[in-house]
């Protein structure tokens, strides 16, 4: 599998985009590459959970269980409603400051994981797995 990694600079700190064919198969070890985090938790929708889920499942194939939060992924639910509830459902899972989200979806999905993510106890890491170009 021939992986491209493309380094960005941002203001905040540095990080890499993933690219490949097979790469979410991967994505267990590019994510232990990251650090060690207390809990991950994946946000998608419904129908891109029933498309892609087995896929992320099989690549997330690591010793952490991983909690589920799935949200309506239509334009109209990218309000400040779909991220309490995401908020929301990461305090029933135990999320704390050393966990991970893991977005897994299209642009609105992207979207609201990561105002989540960037708001949740003053920000928790992130991980974007697209399924879109756009995203």
């Amino acid at each position: 599998m021939k992986v491209t990694r493309i380094r960005v600079q941002s203001s905040a700190r540095p990080y890499s985009v993933v690219a490949g064919v097979g790469v979410i198969g991967h994505a267990a070890r590019e994510i232990a590459e990251l650090g060690h985090f207390s809990s991950m938790h994946v946000v998608s929708s419904p129908k891109v959970w029933r498309a892609a889920g087995k896929t992320v499942e099989r690549g997330l194939h690591c010793s952490h269980r991983f909690a589920l939060h799935l949200f309506n992924d239509a334009e109209s639910a990218k309000h400040l409603g779909a991220v309490e509830h995401i908020a929301r459902s990461l305090c029933q899972d135990g999320a704390d400051r050393k966990a991970l989200i893991i977005a897994v979806g299209g642009g609105v999905v992207g979207d609201v994981a990561g105002f989540a993510a960037a708001s949740f106890l003053r920000g928790v890491a992130l991980v974007h797995i697209p399924t879109t170009l756009v995203a």
